[in-house]
């Protein structure tokens, strides 16, 4: 068509002539980038923000130059180039038979590397080791690590920025925590000439709290506010620099339309205690159609979860 120049004749023709030539190799050319696409785009990156995208390393590398014989490369390693993450410098460093050094025989071994180490202060320290997968697995087509002889090897980098001084805590997950609820009656509450009232002590997450409530507000919140706290009821018993990882709810109970007024978070107490200095407003708190005095009586529900122990050492 073109050495008849009837493609000048029919232009129509001849792109669509072009278009169905090119289609094949194109869509081939497309799935294959959303392919890749698909490895390193997964349902937790796409929820993650630009800095922590930042922080992600994807190292892709094609036709590995390493043996494909475990014994032909005793300790032979890639090293990824250089990557920031946390305000610090890395590198991906990876023995594609295993480390032989370490005694890694049928694995791939991967390593966190710091690039220029030497500039940490004194005391200051970075390991990680990963086995990644075995070797056998790794080579499996079906598993679909190495696709056209490629593979796809990735570092997520969190760096927890906290000078040493000589001091550290020991960190007590609780699993399977649930949540424990206390509610308090204040009877007769307008007529209270206590500045605070103390609710009974009570058990939660292996620790004895009391609530602790200001009718007419604490610290910022005097004169304005109704203050309400979650306190230790023996804060003596605590060593010192124990924290305690508590969620917490704080309700104000509507008596008439279970409009109920809360506060909810989660935060770490330690002796001083959690909660609001303002609360509640004073004029809200004591406008009769809210319904959270009714008969001069008031109630407040707790709902105390505990998450974890932090003791110093």
């Amino acid at each position: 068509m073109v050495e008849k120049g009837m493609h000048e004749i029919f232009p129509y023709v001849y792109l669509l002539l072009t278009l169905t030539l090119v289609l094949p190799v194109a869509t081939a050319s497309v799935e294959r980038a959303f392919s890749a696409m698909n490895i390193i785009k997964n349902p937790l990156r796409n929820r993650m923000g630009d800095q922590w995208l930042n922080d992600s390393l994807i190292n892709f590398y094609t036709k590995p130059p390493w043996p494909h014989n475990p014994g032909s490369a005793t300790a032979f390693n890639i090293e990824s180039g250089k990557f920031d993450a946390g305000g610090y410098k890395w590198k991906l460093v990876v023995y594609p038979n295993g480390n032989k050094k370490k005694n890694v025989e049928d694995h791939i071994s991967v390593y966190l590397k710091m690039a220029g180490a030497n500039s940490l202060e004194t005391g200051w320290e970075v390991s990680a080791d990963f086995r990644v997968i075995p070797l056998k697995a790794f080579a499996d087509a079906s598993n679909g690590y190495l696709i056209d002889d490629k593979c796809v090897f990735g570092a997520e980098v969190f760096v927890c920025k906290e000078r040493r001084a000589g001091k550290a805590e020991c960190l007590s997950g609780i699993n399977s925590a649930s949540m424990n609820k206390y509610v308090w009656k204040i009877e007769k509450f307008s007529t209270s000439k206590t500045e605070c009232l103390e609710s009974q002590p009570f058990n939660a997450g292996g620790q004895t709290w009391k609530i602790k409530l200001y009718p007419k507000g604490a610290d910022d919140g005097k004169g304005t506010h109704v203050s309400i706290y979650l306190k230790f009821a023996n804060p003596e018993e605590l060593s010192p620099g124990s924290q305690i990882l508590t969620e917490l709810t704080l309700r104000i109970v509507d008596q008439l339309n279970a409009k109920h007024f809360y506060g909810k978070g989660i935060q770490w107490s330690s002796a001083s205690g959690i909660g609001w200095s303002n609360f509640i407003t004073l004029g809200n708190f004591k406008q009769l159609d809210k319904g959270y005095l009714l008969k001069d009586t008031c109630l407040i529900e707790a709902e105390v979860t505990v998450h974890g122990i932090a003791k110093a050492l």
